[in-house]
């Protein structure tokens, strides 16, 4: 069964939808005993807001439903070289999920153009199905058995793996905007997914080192105007011609706005490498 989580409101969801809640964790200790405590912290997030996006009154339960999703996705990911369960599970997630993200894009493009109201209904009964489906109940359950079993396990100690793991999703970045068009949608969308991924696991990572925060920052303000243009991709695709001129102008204003944005983020020091200092073994 998925927890209830306590201070929940008499249908079962919380009084407002729950954001990520970062654990403690110790720097010195192994990687499994991190990825451990980050899959519990993503699932308790995922909890917390499936009531809420079953009952589909707000849409912010849904929003943050899929960025726990999205964390879970990440951590495993990042520690994908302690096991390769892992990935079969990041694997079995994604196709367990996938009717969130339609609901979501639907949520999106009713907020901003007061269309689609019908079409977004039939996402989201697609979306409930999902989400009370034995699939996903029984993901849960692997999903936390899976993170207890990691608890001890890995090696280097987690902030040198901390540091190879972000050195690989920088490179990444780097090599899928090489020679980029940012006016190419899909080149974007891959470019948006590598970012959103190091900017997680810098977010992870972060109390191993100093000066963190600031490079996060610029992370968090390269995937706001990525994923506005990828709202945009999702609002052409689904709203037809009569929306063409209207989007095109927000597109241009928004790659002008990317260029300096991804030079900023390209000059920015790696906290990890060059500016990274081992912080306290334990928090």
């Amino acid at each position: 069964m998925i927890p209830v989580v306590a201070g929940s409101n008499p249908v079962g969801h919380p009084i407002s939808p729950r954001k990520w809640q970062a654990p403690s964790l110790d720097c010195g200790a192994l990687p499994g005993d991190a990825c451990a405590a980050l899959v519990s912290a993503a699932l308790a997030q995922m909890a917390a807001n499936v009531a809420g996006a079953i009952d589909g009154r707000d849409p912010e339960y849904l929003h943050q439903l899929r960025v726990g999703i999205r964390r879970l996705r990440a951590v495993l990911r990042v520690f994908g070289k302690i096991t390769r369960k892992g990935k079969r599970l990041e694997r079995r997630l994604r196709e367990v999920v996938a009717p969130l993200g339609e609901a979501r894009d639907w949520d999106v493009f009713v907020a901003r153009f007061a269309k689609g109201k019908a079409r977004r209904r039939a996402a989201h009964l697609r979306s409930r199905a999902a989400l009370t489906s034995p699939e996903f109940r029984a993901f849960f359950v692997e999903a936390q058995h899976w993170a207890r079993a990691n608890a001890g396990t890995g090696e280097p100690p987690l902030a040198a793996y901390a540091a190879a793991a972000l050195d690989r999703l920088h490179r990444k970045i780097r090599k899928r905007a090489r020679n980029i068009d940012w006016r190419d949608e899909e080149g974007r969308h891959d470019v948006r997914i590598a970012v959103r991924r190091l900017r997680y696991a810098c977010d992870f990572f972060s109390p191993c080192f100093e000066g963190a925060r600031r490079y996060i920052r610029v992370l968090a303000d390269l995937q706001d105007v990525l994923g506005e243009l990828n709202d945009i991709a999702v609002a052409r695709r689904i709203g037809g011609a009569r929306l063409e001129a209207a989007l095109d102008r927000r597109e241009r204003a928004l790659v002008s706005e990317l260029v300096p944005a991804w030079r900023g983020f390209e000059k920015r020091r790696r906290f990890w490498v060059d500016t990274g200092k081992p912080a306290a073994p334990a928090r």
